[in-house]
């Protein structure tokens, strides 16, 4: 599992992580948005950095779990927006009433990103934000 979080200086922005299922599937863990920056974009960026990791490391599928209560729809919403759909669950995952499953495709591309991805960090590199991986390399 590899971690990363996002800052602004000394504040926390968010974290998010990725986990290596198999050789050609990965798996979105752990995305936390600090709730002073909620619904600022913090979870797009790091969400576009785990997507550019997962394609560098030759991943075909990137899929997660996340919760299926209301409080969730913004984060449902979000990864509609990146290409996820609804899928059944995956890896160790049962049938959960609390849990839904999302899947995208990861095709390579020419480039980083496509552009609709590649602007959240854009936008994070004008906001001096960076991410620490689980080493603590910047």
């Amino acid at each position: 599992v590899t971690l990363w979080s996002a800052w602004e200086q000394d504040r926390l922005l968010g974290c998010g992580a990725l986990k290596e299922l198999n050789s050609w599937h990965g798996e979105v863990k752990s995305m936390r948005t600090n709730t002073a920056y909620l619904r600022s974009g913090v979870a797009k960026r790091l969400l576009a950095h785990i997507i550019q990791t997962a394609r560098q490391r030759g991943y075909k599928r990137l899929s997660l779990e996340t919760g299926s209560m209301a409080a969730f729809e913004p984060a449902q919403r979000l990864y509609a927006s990146m290409g996820f759909q609804y899928c059944e669950p995956f890896a160790d995952y049962k049938e959960d009433p609390n849990s839904v499953f999302m899947t995208r495709e990861l095709k390579k591309r020419k480039g980083l990103l496509s552009n609709s991805e590649n602007r959240p960090l854009q936008l994070m590199q004008q906001m001096r934000q960076f991410f620490i991986d689980k080493d603590g390399n910047q």
